[in-house]
């Protein structure tokens, strides 16, 4: 099984603030520096966000939260720290909070509003690196965090801890649209838990890295025995549709379509399990021609399903025009001097 922990937990660790300055902590607070592994410009595409209205994309990138209007590729700085992860709605961002915490930050006024506490923490350590992901409800109504010593919580939007449990490996996450189930990666593969009791309600079978949720939350698709792309159902947890091939990633879901990136390139599948027609359709521009794309690479839709983005590191933000043949077009930071 191909190593599961989001780029956000291997790089933003790097990156992220300790506790704020003024706090009441028994930790302790140190500024970052940023990891020298990572070049200016650099997109981490495990963050990868399509807006409400479709109209924005963003993804965390070296300058903070980058964000790119559809239309012409405009880009600006939205967010000047360091995201893990963006609310479906665009109003929060979850970043890290210093001494084990997950900060809740405003996206428009850039102030924290919350801070969700629990994880496991060890006084001195200077980084993130206790923080492995964190994910936010499609409803809004829940934030899940996974961290060291094999800890998950689950915590109201407001603050209130729900679940705290350990799973053995526990690293990326997924929750369902309504927010009452949560996958997790962990060292046996892909646990599905009640958000209400924290319980297990079983494993993805063969599942080898983290799947993405059906808008009806009826299915899941992700990376299967091998990488296959595969389709499974909620209801049992067991496989109804697999493609051949290996070594696919960065599932998402929109109607009956799903979107994922393998062999250096994007794809859309229609799983016959889901609804669609069974047909696979590669999209070119993803990468450039002899390049090898490293992982991650993460996909998403836009809210109508007409456009599939993927985020890469190195060649930033591809987006693709659905309803025809042309290769992908590119958002792309500013060049660093």
């Amino acid at each position: 099984m191909r190593p599961v922990l989001p780029l956000s937990g291997i790089l933003l660790a790097a990156l992220l603030t300790g506790c704020a300055a003024g706090e009441e902590t028994s930790c302790s607070s140190s500024a970052m520096l940023r990891p020298v592994a990572v070049a200016p410009g650099a997109v981490f595409p495990d963050s990868l966000s399509v807006s409400p209205a479709g109209d924005a994309v963003a993804a965390g990138c070296w300058q903070g939260l980058c964000r790119w209007e559809t239309a012409d590729g405009t880009y600006e700085v939205a967010y000047d720290g360091n995201p893990i992860t963006l609310a479906s709605d665009w109003s929060l961002v979850a970043t890290g909070g210093g001494c084990g915490d997950i900060a809740l930050v405003d996206l428009d006024s850039g102030k924290r509003v919350r801070s969700l506490t629990g994880l496991p923490y060890e006084d001195g350590v200077t980084d993130m690196s206790w923080i492995k992901d964190a994910a936010i409800s499609p409803d809004g109504k829940l934030v899940a965090g996974t961290g060291t010593e094999d800890a998950l919580m689950v915590w109201t939007i407001d603050g209130e801890e729900v679940v705290d449990t350990e799973i053995e490996g526990a690293g990326a996450l997924a929750f369902s649209p309504d927010g009452t189930q949560l996958a997790v990666t962990s060292t046996d593969g892909v646990e599905v838990l009640d958000t209400d009791s924290g319980k297990s309600t079983g494993q993805l079978a063969g599942a080898e890295g983290i799947p993405a949720w059906s808008p009806d939350g009826r299915w899941l698709a992700g990376p299967g025995v091998g990488g296959a792309p595969t389709i499974w159902s909620v209801e049992d947890l067991q496989v109804a549709e697999s493609l051949p091939g290996t070594d696919a990633i960065g599932f998402s879901f929109a109607g009956s379509s799903v979107g994922f990136a393998a062999d250096d390139a994007a794809a859309v599948w229609n799983p016959k399990a889901a609804g669609g027609d069974g047909q696979r359709r590669t999209l070119t521009g993803l990468a450039d021609s002899g390049q090898t794309l490293e992982e991650p690479v993460t996909t998403a839709f836009s809210p109508d399903g007409a456009r599939l983005y993927a985020a890469t590191g190195d060649t930033g933000i591809t987006a693709w025009d659905l309803s025809g043949d042309k290769p992908g077009t590119r958002f792309t930071l500013p060049e660093t001097s």
